[in-house]
């Protein structure tokens, strides 16, 4: 068994519905560069610590994978997104199946 440190990181696949999902939230290039360095970065790093299984998100199925980001333009909005993860069957890919975007005014 691998330690924690040993773990290799898994590959990310967006599938191409998250792909024009992430073209039709018309999110700034700043935002947009956050969203991809947390699915592809921090997500495939440290899957098992930030999936969560929440059956009021995409029916339940796979885990899913939340944060929240603050507009650069607008310090007043906030970004939530939430996406549908899978682990391939081959060990090493995640898929992020599908997507959701809400604003919301933060304090």
């Amino acid at each position: 068994m691998r330690s924690e440190d040993e773990r290799v990181p898994y590959k990310t696949r967006l599938e191409p519905l998250v792909r024009r999902q992430l073209v039709r939230w018309n999110l700034s290039e700043d935002l947009l560069v956050d969203v991809h360095l947390r699915l592809n970065d921090d997500l495939s790093t440290i899957p098992v610590s930030i999936l969560r299984k929440e059956s009021t998100w995409f029916g339940g199925e796979g885990m899913v994978y939340g944060f929240d980001l603050v507009d650069r333009n607008n310090r007043m909005l906030v970004h939530a997104f939430r996406f549908q993860v899978f682990y391939h069957s081959d060990e090493q890919t995640l898929l992020v199946a599908r997507g959701a975007h809400v604003t919301f005014e933060g304090m």
